[in-house]
């Protein structure tokens, strides 16, 4: 949720090993020191904010 109170979101199948992680895999994260990343170590998998909102990536999928 945004500071505007917008939620802003992309599909959980986008990120395999989320999609695949427990409920309880996917709520046992770190937040990055930057506070500009998470990771999941439990899961090998790191996401940027920048990444996670890499709408290009979102459009390239909708367009399969």
């Amino acid at each position: 949720v945004t500071d505007s109170g917008h939620t802003i979101g992309n599909p959980l199948s986008l990120y395999k090993r989320l999609f695949n992680a427990t409920p309880e895999q996917r709520i046992k994260f770190e937040i990055g020191p930057s506070a500009d990343s998470l990771h999941w170590e439990e899961l090998d998998e790191d996401l940027s904010l920048e990444g996670f909102f890499d709408f290009k990536r979102e459009l390239n999928y909708a367009a399969i």
